[in-house]
């Protein structure tokens, strides 16, 4: 039991698409020597590390998106509401 080892365990985990269901049961078999406890606690904590950042910057991310993306969807949504109810009439 190692730091290389869990924080191996911790990072392939991060990964969407391996996550927790390939992580756990591929350490188990390439590591067979190692505690299930061991593989399964580093798993978790690296499934959930992204959380905390993700709602650290969420706050950040929605100002950013209301200042420029915001603007450019609504200046879309109003042309095509012109251009659709001009055209229909």
């Amino acid at each position: 039991m190692t730091l290389y080892l869990f924080l191996t365990i911790a990072i392939s985990s991060m990964i969407p698409i391996t996550e927790l269901r390939a992580t756990i049961p591929f350490f188990l078999a390439k590591h067979p020597e190692l505690p299930i406890w061991f593989i399964f606690t580093a798993a978790v904590i690296g499934n959930m590390l992204p959380n905390f950042f993700l709602l650290w910057f969420l706050p950040r991310i929605t100002d950013w998106l209301h200042d420029h993306v915001a603007p450019r969807i609504n200046q879309t949504v109003l042309w095509l509401h012109d251009f659709f109810v001009k055209n229909n009439r």
